[in-house]
């Protein structure tokens, strides 16, 4: 039972189309997105940027001014740059759910 359910599961993927890589000297042998075009220097990169990312709205929120960012951790960098002494967490827009920075010692417990 448990393999048929894991065979449904990767029968639903759709898999990453092999990026190609520019031989352009600007380029630096990047890996290309195929939905926008983005490039970058590491696979890993445009594997979360392709499953993750592209064509994804913005999914996480500083609590403080409002700006949304695709990951959580543009939002503490942006946290510690702009709202210095503030506590590290973001809103989870999707789930409406604060989510705390792991090494944040000053967050309140509930």
């Amino acid at each position: 039972q448990a393999h048929r359910d894991s065979q449904e599961m990767w029968e639903r993927l759709e898999p990453i189309p092999v990026s190609y890589t520019s031989m352009n000297e600007h380029d630096d042998h990047r890996h290309h997105c195929p939905k926008c075009g983005r490039s970058y220097k590491r696979r890993t990169h445009l594997n979360r940027h392709y499953n993750f990312e592209c064509g994804v709205p913005k999914r996480f929120r500083c609590p403080y001014c409002h700006q949304d960012s695709k990951q959580r951790s543009q939002v503490w960098t942006h946290i510690r740059k702009m709202h210095k002494r503030a506590h590290l967490y973001c809103l989870d827009i999707q789930t409406n759910q604060k989510l705390y920075y792991p090494g944040d010692r000053q967050r309140k417990k509930k």
